[in-house]
């Protein structure tokens, strides 16, 4: 019931605090010029319609008096809030009532976006830093960057290969090369994070489109859920070392007894499936070399892998419905939407810190510590993923490259090694709480514990670790490509 309330109080900020910021927005876009607080309006709407689901969530059981009891509770709860002229927490720290709140909700068993939310308010309105419904702007503005829009066509594309048959003609070929391995399943999903998704520029689409191709599999094959959500989730950073990678996948699939998927098929079948899987695999050459070389961005190669799924599992394979389809379209609205409420109450979070000035205030203090070369790798490691835990990659970017460049530049380094570092350290942050973006979306598409798989990625956090240190203490093994090149 306390979580029912929780999610009812939130819902009712977010749908007062949108329908202010809609009477507030001015001015018409610049392209169709329609009026702006247009695309504002479905933030109120869903709310309602949230309002309702969560009305009706189990009323055959019997459990619509209660639900609405919750309900009634969380809309008085915010209309006592928003009697009080001086908001309770001034003085107080917004960054601390934030995490305060967000672990204690979390803990709570409040669904994480729903934390994240909350716990955004209460810092930004209860400490008087920020009025809701600018809140809600930054909330609007964290979802809506045009490269997320990768993400929900890379989810139809998953969901297309799997309702296809294409999704079954990789993971065959995959088996036949590398089944007869312990983990040989796991080891394939760091393959096609690396060959397919890592190339499509954004790890939410990259987690998002192999959690709904390679996951189910994963699980029929005898892999622990949590497990197959944690290969999906650091697969899909960290192409860069995926050797260790693939090393840390193959011990703990002997520790756990991990049947291999088959025998060795023999390189005849080898050949075979990868003749059948010749149009599918040619999907990620025209990946590969459009994005390298520029002809086109992810969110264009994102659309394009849709319409080259569906044509082959439609009418070259002819192995789905209409009625598939739509299904499939259906449930990929939902997924994205989920990974967009988590994106873009993450950069909520993300704000306050930002205006407490945490990161350049953290990051000054490490720089304190140390001013020689090998010192300040190591300490730009710590720095950056402890940042990363808690920001998105570009802000945490945009406000630490700035103070670290120059230093770095002066003691040596090279600033693509640099970039290198910075990019794989915030990635990994990325799998660990109280953001932990990444994995809240495999687990969400995956139904999930999302405790569970952070537990899970914990053995190939260290395994990410290990190739981390050897790319920063040996930076010929990313720079001499890149030196060939120039």
């Amino acid at each position: 019931f306390a979580i029912q309330v929780m999610v009812a109080f939130t819902t009712f900020m977010l749908m007062f605090a949108s329908v202010e910021l809609v009477h507030t927005m001015t001015g018409s876009s610049p392209g169709l010029q329609w009026p702006n607080f247009i695309k504002y309006l479905a933030i109120p709407a869903s709310c309602a319609v949230s309002l309702f689901y969560l009305a009706a969530e189990g009323a055959g059981e019997g459990r619509m008096p209660q639900n609405l009891a919750a309900i009634a509770v969380g809309g008085a709860l915010y209309a006592a809030s928003t009697a009080i002229d001086t908001p309770p927490l001034i003085g107080i720290s917004p960054s601390l009532i934030m995490t305060v709140a967000f672990f204690v909700t979390l803990f709570l068993g409040v669904p994480v976006g729903f934390a994240l939310l909350l716990s955004a308010f209460l810092s930004t309105w209860g400490a008087d830093i920020l009025p809701p419904a600018a809140t809600v702007h930054t909330m609007a503005v964290g979802a809506g960057q045009f490269v997320l829009l990768a993400i929900p066509f890379f989810l139809t594309a998953g969901a297309l290969m799997n309702a296809g048959g294409l999704s079954r003609r990789l993971i065959d070929l995959a088996a036949a090369v590398v089944g007869h391995f312990r983990g040989g399943l796991a080891q394939v999903n760091i393959l096609h994070s690396t060959m397919l998704c890592g190339i499509c520029g954004s790890s939410g689409a990259d987690a998002a489109s192999t959690t709904k191709i390679l996951v189910p599999e994963m699980v029929r094959r005898g892999y622990s859920p949590a497990f197959a959500c944690a290969v999906t989730a650091t697969g899909s950073i960290l192409p860069n070392i995926m050797p260790v990678m693939m090393a840390a996948v193959h011990m703990i699939a002997v520790r756990r007894a991990y049947e291999p998927t088959r025998g060795f098929a023999g390189f005849a079948a080898v050949a075979t499936e990868a003749w059948r899987s010749a149009l599918v695999l040619a999907l990620a050459v025209v990946v590969v070399f459009s994005l390298r070389f520029g002809v086109i961005t992810p969110t264009e190669i994102g659309v394009i892998a849709v319409v080259w799924v569906f044509v082959l599992g439609k009418f070259v394979y002819g192995a789905m419905t209409w009625r598939e389809v739509y299904a499939e379209l259906v449930q990929c609205a939902v997924d994205s939407a989920i990974i967009g409420f988590l994106i873009g109450v993450s950069a909520t979070f993300a704000w306050v810190l930002i205006a407490e000035q945490v990161p350049q205030k953290f990051v000054a203090a490490a720089l304190a510590l140390t001013d020689s070369r090998l010192g300040l790798l190591l300490l730009i490691n710590v720095v950056m993923l402890l940042l990363g835990t808690a920001l998105e990659p570009i802000p945490a970017m945009l406000i630490t490259i700035p103070l670290f460049l120059p230093l770095m530049t002066a003691a040596g380094v090279d600033p693509v090694h640099l970039g290198i570092i910075v990019v794989i350290n915030l990635l990994m942050g990325s799998l660990t709480p109280p953001v932990g973006v990444l994995v809240f979306i495999t687990a969400a598409l995956a139904r999930v514990n999302a405790n569970a798989v952070f537990r899970e990625c914990m053995p190939l956090l260290l395994a990410c670790g290990v190739g981390l240190l050897a790319i920063t203490y040996w930076p010929a093994l990313s720079l001499t490509l890149w030196n060939l090149l120039d």
